[in-house]
């Protein structure tokens, strides 16, 4: 799985080496939380926001995630999510949509920072692909390294759960058969070993 992760990932990298161009539903969206950004006097972080510039930020979000190697790479993340709960919980096939994972919600801060350095007082028929979509393409990019390093912290979890969990059944099949104890390292419990060993005065 960390493979087909990382292969994953690769692809979503280099396709972030072209100019990311945006279309026609997403230019509108970006155009609208423009305005929505650019009309509102408050903070401009997403926490700060009223629900509907929040709803803007989370329709972009939606957009981004069409793409199809990102779209994969966020599957596969749920599906590591889910591997990673099955060690604690009956219910392990849960699909978090992007918008409602608040493990990546500062993505939506980069995205307001991206439309609000974006030139929006075009049409989208001359809208500057170039610099805009160099925007956007920071912002999969941003988001692809989120996707990455949380899953890589999910598989160390996952291992050292299952690392803790087959020492476990070793100590217990060595306490069953009477033999000398495991210490979490691996390693023998010399205090189990002298505890088990008959007095040599008796």
């Amino acid at each position: 799985m960390k493979d087909e992760f990382d292969e994953l990932l690769e692809n979503v990298l280099d396709d972030c080496n072209y100019i990311f161009e945006a279309n026609q539903d997403l230019f509108n969206m970006i155009v609208q939380l423009k305005k929505q950004l650019n009309s509102y006097d408050g903070k401009k972080i997403y926490g700060y926001l009223p629900r509907r510039i929040k709803n803007t930020v989370n329709n972009i979000l939606i957009e981004l995630m069409k793409d199809e190697n990102l779209s994969e790479l966020y599957s596969k993340w749920n599906e590591i999510n889910n591997q990673k709960l099955s060690l604690y919980y009956d219910n392990k096939n849960k699909f978090i949509p992007i918008e409602d994972n608040k493990e990546f919600r500062s993505i939506k801060n980069k995205i307001i920072d991206a439309v609000l350095n974006m030139d929006c007082n075009i049409p989208y028929q001359k809208w500057n692909f170039t610099d805009n979509g160099v925007l956007l393409s920071n912002v999969i990019s941003i988001l692809a390294d989120m996707f990455s390093i949380s899953a890589n912290k999910k598989f160390d979890n996952l291992n050292n759960q299952i690392d803790k969990k087959q020492l476990t059944k070793e100590q217990e099949k060595r306490l069953a058969h009477g033999l000398k104890d495991l210490s979490s390292d691996g390693s023998y419990n010399e205090d189990y070993e002298q505890e088990q060993s008959p007095s040599l005065f008796l």
